[in-house]
Order: structure tokens, then sequence, then C-alpha cells
């Protein structure tokens, strides 16, 4: 194998190591978007909940150590999805235009080296032949 086609199938792989990444850090980003929603909707039944409530000075504390809790885990949901969205923002779309740009200069690499190769093999042939004939 040619040295040149070694490097083509290595740009390759790692053209398909991003797209791997950009699609797990995609997909978390959907798992973390579902998370945020579950826990808002949790604050939103647990405030209900305390506006109805009827309670003491103990029943309150662990309340508002409910809600807290509740708050709490938001915050972290929250900062998780915020931080893979900047990556996918700030990063993904140059990652795409590379993506799309490593795409078209693999192909038309490869048509060249297959060119070159075929020129070669003729070549060699012809080169073979003119030998023959000389002999």
């Amino acid at each position: 194998m040619c040295k040149a086609s070694k490097y083509i199938k290595e740009i390759e792989s790692k053209v398909n190591e991003l797209n791997a990444i950009k699609k797990k850090v995609d997909e978390d980003i959907e798992f973390y978007r579902k998370e945020v929603s579950r826990t808002d909707k949790e604050f939103s039944e647990f405030y209900h909940d305390l506006e109805v409530a009827v309670f003491n000075a103990c029943e309150g504390w662990s309340l508002s150590k409910r809600g807290q809790t509740i708050l709490i885990e938001r915050r972290k949901v929250k900062c998780e999805y915020e931080k893979l969205r900047m990556i996918r923002d700030t990063l993904g779309k140059s990652l795409l235009s590379v993506d799309k740009e490593a795409i078209k200069t693999i192909e038309n690499a490869k048509r060249r080296i297959n060119k070159t190769n075929n020129n070669l093999i003729k070549w060699k042939s012809e080169s073979k032949k003119n030998h023959l004939k000389a002999i």
C-alpha cells in the first residue's frame, strides 16, 4: 500500500471518529434536555404541593430541604446541559465544515491516487512490453 493511501485512510478514520464524537454529544444533549425538563416538572409539582400544604415549623423545614434538593439537582443537570450545548455550538459548526471539506478532499485525493496508480500500472506494463520488444 502506498503512503498516500495510508494517510487517506488515516484521515478518513479521524473524520469518522469526529462524527462519532459529535453523535455522542448530540445524544448526551438530548438526554440532559430531558433531565432538565423532568426536574422542572418535579419542582413544579413540589411548588403546587407547597401552595396547598398546611405545615408546622418542622414540616416546613423538611419541605424546604426537599425543594432545595430538587433545585440543586436541576442546577447540576442544567449546567451539564449548557456545557454540552456550548461544545456543540462552538465546535460543532467548525467540525461540520471540516467534516464536509475533509470528505471532499478525501474523495479528490482517492481519485488522484487511483489515477496515479493506474498510470503507474499502465506505464509499467508498457515499459515491460517495450523492454521485451528490445530483446
